[in-house]
């Protein structure tokens, strides 16, 4: 053999020799051949270490194993690792990972290959006996055959032309290469098909059994006709015109970007998202599918909108931002929507078509719509804080809050009595306005939401300037206020987080992971709880009402579990609470002896002794060693807490007692009505 290679024999016929004694009488290669074939590619290989020129040979091996491993399928499993180490070893110049890539096949796990991490540039003939294949890179040129028993295939090789067949038990296929002018027939049992290229302009028919296509050919300028089970389609094309027929199946449309489509067909019954973001649609569908929940039709050339749509479901989304031609048809949209009784879907529309779109209006005159008439020194204040930087924020606020569900005569008289103190007052004025600058940026429930944490914030600014020192039984109920308000938002933390949870866990049933869903909107499920516990809880807000509490996700049950959380925690918690975390009654307390934190400092300073021994016998009382940092951790700061409790007790009492209120705190106690 190496005296071969050194006179230029000819290296197939002498391979071919070579394997002569695998062969019978018939010249039929036989099944025994495994242990030949070893022996003979140990030798060739060993004939590396001699440095003979054997790349030849190496070659002629690779190409003669390669057939035997297609001729025999499973019988040549004995073989395969030795036709590996031959392809190994006759690497060209540069292709450095064939080691790697030898060693993954060897070690294949489940039938599951994954070489994406690999920098390829060719690869060997694939082991039968894989079932799930991944490869990406972009040096990638060509593809040997695909295992016969592969039922997921993952691909991205941007300069593949050419793609071998594919077998016929695939399920799975997610295909992404540039250059790929066309596609294989497509296998009959495929369900999921994921489709990217630049060049193809026509996809080979679709399987009766496909459930999900993605499509993303800029050059495609049709779609086959759909299956009939087809439950989600995805496309993206620059030159699609129109689409076939849908499927009744169908559930989610998603179609983006097609640059010449302008109009859709009838959609299914039982359609549930149906997004067409940024296409040049002209026309409506004449029909919507009652299982909606959520219709996206934004960055269109929409015109004219149109009245059924506001026969969906409350629970549906419908988003319509970016489409000028329905910049005459927002104000009858917002009027509609603002009606009490309104039962239609959640309407998404571009506020900068409406209220941003131009300069906010100057601040007097969004303020005279609420004061009605005014004095001539109350309406030249109000023009003159117009050159106030965020005044344009503030009057986009006012105006959006008297176009809302919750204008009522009652709401008018409130803000009509704020206003002036507003206007007066250039430390509120600061902080309201702080709070205005994003309030107009979402939906109408975000504007309520703002007001009752202005109302709030000025609750507190008012008990910071004395408006409740000689009122210390108002002040109980505002800080109960506060707490519950305080509780509900932490309820409406978990309810959110709640939301979301559930939400992945669908999307995880249906194994759709980049599918589109309508967000939880943590505005809408905090204002939820605040609104309809308006009364229940008798909370220090003015609004009762909200636009889109049906698709908050908060029932019946939350609210009245959260009554009773709010309540429970209130009898325990609020007597902490008003004398340790309430900050307008340490504001108080600063105005009524402003030397009462160092004498709160001495006090806790005596105390620290009997703070050690308290941990200590805590420790004691649950079994627990004072090594154990967790549980030192815990009492310690449990301990702590009681003490800087009995501290701000002893404190409050003797500041209340100069002042003959000292009683005032055992009424903090006293059960709630």
């Amino acid at each position: 053999m190496m005296r071969a290679c050194s006179e230029s024999t000819n290296i197939q016929a002498l391979v071919d020799g070579l394997l002569g004694p695998c062969q019978d009488s018939t010249g039929v290669r036989s099944r025994g051949f495994s242990l030949i074939y070893t022996q003979l590619a140990d030798e060739v290989l060993a004939m590396l270490e001699t440095g003979a020129h054997t790349s030849q040979i190496l070659g002629a091996a690779v190409d003669i194993s390669t057939e035997l491993q297609e001729q025999m399928g499973g019988d040549g499993d004995a073989l395969y690792p030795y036709f590996l180490h031959v392809w190994e070893k006759v690497a060209p110049p540069g292709d450095d990972t064939r080691k790697e890539v030898r060693d993954q096949f060897l070690h294949m796990n489940k039938g599951t290959l994954d070489l994406s991490a690999i920098p390829l540039h060719s690869l060997p003939l694939m082991p039968d006996h894989c079932t799930s294949l991944t490869l990406i890179w972009d040096q990638l040129d060509e593809l040997p055959p695909f295992p016969k028993h592969l039922t997921n295939l993952d691909l991205i090789a941007p300069h593949l032309t050419v793609l071998p067949a594919f077998p016929a038990n695939l399920d799975s296929i997610k295909i992404s290469s540039g250059r790929v002018p066309e596609f294989p027939a497509w296998p009959g049992r495929l369900k999921k098909l994921e489709v990217f290229s630049l060049e193809a302009a026509k996809l080979p028919d679709l399987p009766a059994s496909l459930e999900s296509l993605e499509v993303l050919c800029m050059q495609l300028t049709e779609l086959p006709a759909l299956p009939e089970h087809l439950k989600v389609l995805t496309v993206s094309s620059h030159e699609l015109t129109e689409l076939p027929a849908l499927p009744k199946d169908l559930k989610k449309l998603q179609v983006w970007f097609n640059l010449r489509l302008t109009g859709l067909p009838t959609l299914p019954k039982n359609l549930e998202l149906l997004d067409v973001a940024g296409n040049m649609l002209t026309s409506w569908p004449t029909e919507w599918p009652a299982s909606l929940r959520l219709l996206d039709v934004s960055n269109n050339q929409l015109t004219s909108f149109p009245e059924n749509i506001y026969s969906l479901p409350p629970t549906c989304q419908v988003d319509i931002t970016g489409n000028p031609g329905l910049a005459g048809d927002l104000p009858g949209i917002r009027e509609r929507i603002s009606v009490a009784d309104y039962n239609g879907p959640l309407i998404l529309f571009d506020m900068s078509e409406d209220d941003n779109n131009s300069p906010a209006r100057p601040l007097h005159e969004a303020v005279e719509k609420w004061l009605g008439s005014v004095d001539e020194a109350q309406a030249e204040r109000w023009r003159e804080l117009d050159a106030e930087p965020a005044a344009g924020k503030f009057s986009l606020f006012l105006d959006r809050l008297w176009e809302s569900v919750n204008y009522t005569p009652k709401l008018k008289a409130a803000v009509a009595t704020w206003l002036p103190k507003i206007a007066q007052d250039s430390e509120l004025r600061a902080l309201i306005y702080a709070i205005a600058d994003r309030s107009t940026e979402s939906c109408e429930d975000r504007v309520a939401l703002t007001y009752n944490d202005m109302k709030n914030l000025d609750n507190a600014y008012e008990v910071s300037r004395g408006a409740y020192d000689t009122r210390l039984d108002a002040l109980v109920e505002l800080g109960r206020g506060a707490f519950r308000l305080d509780a509900l938002a932490k309820i409406a933390s978990r309810k959110v987080e709640s939301l979301r949870q559930m939400k992945e866990e669908e999307e995880e049933e249906e194994e759709e992971e980049e599918e589109e869903e309508v967000e939880v909107d943590e505005i809408v499920v905090y204002l939820a709880y605040q609104v309809r516990l308006h009364e229940r809880l008798g909370l220090p807000t003015d609004l009762v009402d909200m636009r889109f509490f049906n698709v908050s996700g908060v029932t019946k049950q939350d609210l009245d579990d959260a009554v009773t959380e709010v309540q429970s925690r209130e009898q325990a918690e609020f007597f902490q609470y008003f004398l340790l975390d309430w900050a307008p009654w340490q504001a108080m307390l600063t105005r009524f002896s402003p030397g009462w934190r160092e004498r709160e400092h001495q006090m806790l300073t005596t105390l620290q002794p009997a703070f050690k021994q308290e941990v200590k016998a805590k420790l004691a009382e649950v079994g627990l060693s004072e090594d154990d940092d967790d549980a030192l951790a815990q009492l310690g700061s449990a301990v702590m807490k009681e003490q800087e409790l009995e501290v701000r007790y002893n404190v409050a009492r003797e500041v209340l007692r100069a002042r003959g209120e000292e009683a005032f705190l055992d009424r903090i106690l006293e059960p709630i009505s």
